[in-house]
């Protein structure tokens, strides 16, 4: 995976400044944006994006519709954030995910990320709406506030680092709630099983990051203008 350094860095931070500019040169932007669902805040490497069945590769700041395919390369690595609450998502190399999220009446997002392929790590701050993360074997539903996914080769497995994480398979109807320090892994039969965490065996690009602040703004779908502080990591190197 590449790594930016910190001038590169930078220069997406400042950029996230110039969100309410590209928001308000949408021609109905109030409209418009108000189907965004999520932002990329960091795109590295080889990332594209499918929309209404048109693949293209993935700007940084691009505004994420409902439905939206994220696609990472060997070298890929792309994170992204809901507009409602924060909630971030690392998407790790060669991984597909789908971004489905279905507007509440009170504006938080019933937000449902299918993961077809690859490695997903979920950081949630403070919860609105809900989060689940579905691949073809499991849905991982979120208690807790810092977990992977990994679905590879028919099996997913669930790492939960902090909090707790609700683990369905979807094949037995069989569920588990997998705690901190703990792994649940769901097999291409169904089978659940849990497990203490296989340190050798979890993503560690985290370890390289560094924490930046940085804020959001968007327009609801009322056209009213808000603003969202978000913590996100970024590479240090």
């Amino acid at each position: 995976m590449k790594t930016m350094n910190r001038a590169q860095a930078g220069v997406w931070v400042i950029a996230l400044a110039m969100i309410a500019m590209l928001f308000v040169a949408q021609p109905a932007s109030a409209q418009e944006v108000a189907k965004g669902v999520a932002v990329a805040l960091v795109v590295s490497g080889d990332v594209q994006f499918e929309r209404d069945n048109k693949l293209a590769d993935l700007p940084k700041l691009t505004v994420f519709n409902a439905g939206d395919k994220v696609f990472t390369g060997e070298d890929g690595f792309c994170a992204v954030v809901f507009t409602d609450d924060g909630s971030q998502l690392k998407i790790r190399p060669d991984s597909e995910v789908t971004l489905g999220a279905e507007r509440n009446n009170d504006y938080s997002l019933a937000k449902k990320v299918g993961l077809e392929a690859g490695e997903l790590f979920t950081e949630v701050t403070q919860m609105k709406g809900s989060l689940q993360i579905a691949t073809p074997t499991a849905v991982a539903s979120v208690k807790g506030t810092e977990f992977w996914v990994i679905f590879k080769d028919g099996t997913t497995r669930n790492i939960t680092l902090e909090g707790v994480v609700d683990l369905l398979s979807l094949l037995t109807g069989e569920r588990l709630d997998i705690p901190a320090g703990k792994e649940g892994e769901v097999d291409a039969g169904g089978s659940l099983a849990l497990s203490n965490i296989d340190t050798d065996t979890v993503p560690d690009f985290l370890d390289e990051m560094d924490l930046e602040e940085i804020e959001v703004k968007f327009i609801d779908e009322e056209g009213t203008e808000k603003t969202m502080k978000i913590q996100v990591k970024v590479n240090n190197e």
